[in-house]
């Protein structure tokens, strides 16, 4: 990507083809010299530099190469390869250009510098002695259990490379995989721990070469979201920190640090390496070897919080190369030269700043308007809005340097004075309600985020006293009356200027009321209607001559209609019996007129017919006849088939089957149907389903297709359903008898016997219940009874039948007492039926 000119530019003609790590680098000129992986060194022709093909460096590595020029020689290029998993942590390789060698040459190769493994490496510009740092981080001795905790600085000087400062951070052991960037004003490292999901960030001292950390902070956010850490970068003004990972950007704001967990900004998927481009912007890789992508992410305003850092996912196309994983890293101080001047409006003073990583000698400023300053931080005032060009050329180390920003200038809202508002007076008297925010549709560039406020003088707009309030429904004072407004875009632009607001009596000839069925909402019965309103409005237009450049709007209320508040919506208003109220509006957003209309909901049709019906027993009830309603016009009687069967009013009831009504009433000039569907099915006789009798208790059950209720003396019935329980019953001979509660169907009826069974009985010889038996009136009604009596466990302790019902039991078993405990009794009647239950024998 070529940056060159304050410009943007995809270049397709490189040779690289890398996983993950490279570099490359320019002259002062911003013209490419050669890039690498750490193991090919290409050309700017994108040719193999001759014997610079074998560099020892590891390409799958996320950070491990970077290119920093000598010092004071614009002639030689230090390459430095960072490496984890091999002898010799790490190396450099000397590029040097010549006038033999234009395009450069391999000068040295796979120098040794330290063997320790180094995973990550950076570089920053000590500016009052003009070398650069370059600070590694891996583990401080080459074994296997040697925790990556140490960091080592190399001062790079017109002379070489000195000897390593070294600084163990105690405590702190970090995976070996993982990114460092320095910030590029250089008192900042960020180290990522990608295996860990943490983030170190440390103050660096670029004086005396120290470190201190500041923050470690897990990179999972609140939401739960995995993010493993891979890359990571500073924004310009090194306020601000981001880090990629998985499909994730996270923005951390550092002036205060944020808490350590945050929140997603945007979902990139595989977001890879992150780097600080010279325009100022951060831009994403987001590919893998297995997937790469046609495109990468940017950050176009770093600088700025997450809600205004305009993120843009896939913004530059790559096509027809791809993108993996990595992207190049650079000194990071090489990339902090910038102008400083945010977007600001039309007639805002703008001042204007520099930064750069070393003193500034000079500068010359063009902005892009004509004019020029050499001043180090001029002022200057734009006469026109829009997209502006600033350059400056400023001096560092007796070199020139350009710098490039792109400006936008806001326009000021603009709205010519004197415009007037023209709004309906429907009653003559000279006052109407008016929105006074309609003025917006007057602006020579309207925008629907502007802010109104509105004032009664001059002076009150000007110093912001006595706002008039409510300004959505201003009723005028005098007509017409002046009114001033205050304009402020969304970029915080302000133009004062007048407007007036003119009441005018104009008045629209009668409108035909509307008229609708109550049914036409789909819901019978509750006093609605849905009007098609877009079907009035093409009456109206034809009515009144209304061009299609005007506009025709429908309100609730005369107040909305003159405010232009809550329009109804649509072409269809459902509602019941009211008055709208229409506006015509001129193509100059004036009032053309304002008038009632009636919306008229016309009377529900009255049809008693219910769900379903029961042709009854004729000799219990005759069949039923339905009324379709007098007050209706027409009767249309269909079988299921859809056959018609009547028109007439009363409708007999002589079949089972599904039949339906359609009846219809003519009411203002208009006529409603309704259709009603119903069923008809003939009597069942019920039938007992279960009739139970236990502890002078009845239960009743039946099938059947009514409700039942239920008697045992034929008078008194009691229940509304299917089952009834009678308690508390005497012993004795009953008639259960059933009928449905319509009493339309048969009645049914059966008879039953409550059993008195002795509850206990005590053979102690006392002649007072020595023995167990039923009463003289169970025996009298039924003396074939069976009686077999059991204890606990089942066995068979005594026989009873008409042989010796009378005489009952004793409480023996085979001659012997048996002892006080609850047995059972099972009763066998002549018709098959059984009861059993149990009692107590007490001693």
């Amino acid at each position: 990507m070529n940056f060159s000119d304050g410009l943007f530019q995809v270049l397709n003609d490189g040779s690289m083809d890398t996983p993950a790590g490279c570099a490359s680098i320019s002259d002062k000129d911003g013209n490419l010299l050669f890039y690498t992986n750490g193991r090919v060194v290409w050309n700017r022709n994108h040719e193999i530099i001759e014997d610079a093909f074998y560099l020892a460096n590891e390409i799958e590595d996320i950070q491990t190469t970077i290119i920093i020029p000598k010092p004071n020689d614009e002639s030689t290029y230090y390459i430095f390869s960072a490496k984890e998993n091999q002898v010799n942590g790490l190396i450099h390789s000397i590029i040097r250009f010549t006038p033999e060698f234009p395009l450069g040459y391999l000068e040295e190769q796979n120098i040794l510098m330290e063997r320790e493994p180094i995973s990550r490496i950076a570089a920053i510009h000590h500016a009052e002695s003009n070398t650069i740092r370059l600070i590694t981080f891996g583990k401080e001795e080459n074994t296997a259990i040697s925790p990556r905790n140490t960091f080592r600085v190399y001062n790079i000087t017109e002379n070489g490379i000195s000897a390593p400062q070294v600084y163990t951070q105690d405590d702190q052991a970090l995976g070996p995989k993982g990114t460092m960037k320095i910030s590029p004003n250089g008192e900042r490292i960020a180290v990522t721990d990608y295996d860990n999901m943490l983030i170190y960030l440390y103050d660096f001292n670029n004086e005396n070469n120290t470190f201190s950390l500041s923050k470690k902070f897990s990179t999972t956010p609140r939401l739960g979201l995995l993010i493993n850490p891979y890359g990571l970068e500073f924004s310009q003004n090194s306020d601000v920190l981001y880090y990629s990972g998985n499909n994730f950007v996270v923005q951390v704001e550092l002036n205060p640090i944020e808490e350590p967990y945050l929140l997603p900004l945007f979902t990139v998927p595989n977001a890879k390496s992150m780097q600080l481009a010279r325009n100022g912007k951060i831009y994403i890789a987001q590919g893998t070897e297995d997937n790469p992508s046609g495109r990468i992410s940017v950050i176009n305003k770093p600088h700025l919080p997450a809600e205004a850092c305009d993120f843009q996912e896939n913004a530059v196309s790559l096509n027809p190369n791809k993108s993996t994983r990595g992207l190049p890293i650079f000194v990071a101080s090489f990339l902090r030269n910038r102008i400083i001047i945010e977007d600001d409006c039309v007639d805002a003073i703008f001042n204007f700043e520099l930064d750069a990583y070393a003193p500034i000698q000079s500068v010359l400023w063009d902005f892009g308007d004509g004019t020029t300053s050499t001043l180090m931080n001029p002022t200057h005032q734009f006469s026109t809005s829009g997209m502006h060009f600033i350059k400056a050329t400023i001096v560092i180390n007796d070199y020139p340097v350009v710098l490039y920003k792109d400006l936008e200038v806001y326009p000021l809202p603009s709205l010519d004075p004197n415009q007037v508002l023209i709004q309906c007076d429907s009653d003559n008297d000279g006052v109407s309600f008016f929105n006074l925010e309609e003025i917006g549709n007057k602006m020579n560039n309207p925008n629907p985020d502007y802010e109104y406020y509105f004032y009664k003088t001059l002076n009150d707009a000007t110093l912001d006293t006595n706002q008039i309030e409510g300004h959505e429904t201003y009723q005028n004072q005098t007509n017409p009356e002046e009114i001033f407004v205050k304009i402020i875009s969304l970029e915080g632009c302000e133009s004062i200027s007048n407007f007036f607001i003119e009441s005018s009596y104009i008045v629209l000839d009668p409108i035909a009321n509307m008229y609708i069925c109550e049914d036409s909402d789909n819901v019978l019965n509750n006093g609605e209607g849905t009007f098609n309103i877009g079907f009035k409005e093409d009456e109206i237009r034809n009515l009144f001559g209304i061009p299609l450049s005007s506009t025709v709007s429908f309100f609730e209320s005369e107040q909305d209609a003159q405010t232009k508040a809550n329009p109804i919506e649509g072409r269809y208003f459902t509602t019941s019996t009211t008055t709208i109220w229409v506006r015509i509006e001129n193509d100059d957003f004036s009032c053309g007129g304002i008038g009632p209309i009636q919306l008229i909901v016309n009377d529900e049709i009255v049809l008693d017919i219910q769900e379903s019906y029961i042709i009854c027993d004729p000799l219990i009830q005759p069949a039923p006849v339905l009324d379709g309603g007098i007050a209706n016009n027409t009767w249309i009687w269909r079988n299921s088939a859809g056959i018609v069967l009547s028109n007439s009013r009363q409708f007999t009831l002589t079949e089972s089957g599904n039949y339906s009504v359609t009846v219809t009433k003519t009411q203002n000039g208009i006529q409603c149907t309704v259709t009603k569907n119903f069923s008809v099915r003939n009597t069942y006789t019920p039938v007992f389903r279960v009739v139970t009798v236990d502890d002078n208790q009845i239960y009743v059950s039946v099938t059947g297709f009514s409700l039942y209720e239920f008697s045992i003396n034929g008078f008194n019935y009691y229940g509304e359903g299917t089952s009834y329980t009678f308690t508390n019953v005497p012993p004795g001979l009953y008639t259960v008898y059933v009928r449905d509660i319509n009493k339309c169907e048969t009645p049914i009826s059966t008879e039953v016997f409550i059993l008195s069974f002795p509850k206990y009985f005590t053979p102690n010889g006392d002649g007072e219940n020595d023995y167990w038996k039923l009463s003289d009136e169970v025996t009298n009604l039924y003396p074939d009874l069976k009686i077999y009596i059991y204890n606990r466990y089942g066995i068979l302790l005594f026989y009873m039948d008409s042989n010796n019902i009378l005489n009952g039991w004793d409480g023996t078993f085979n001659g012997k007492s048996l002892p006080a405990s609850d047995y059972w009794y099972s009763v066998y009647f002549d018709d098959g039926r059984n009861m059993k239950g149990h009692f107590s024998l007490k001693r």
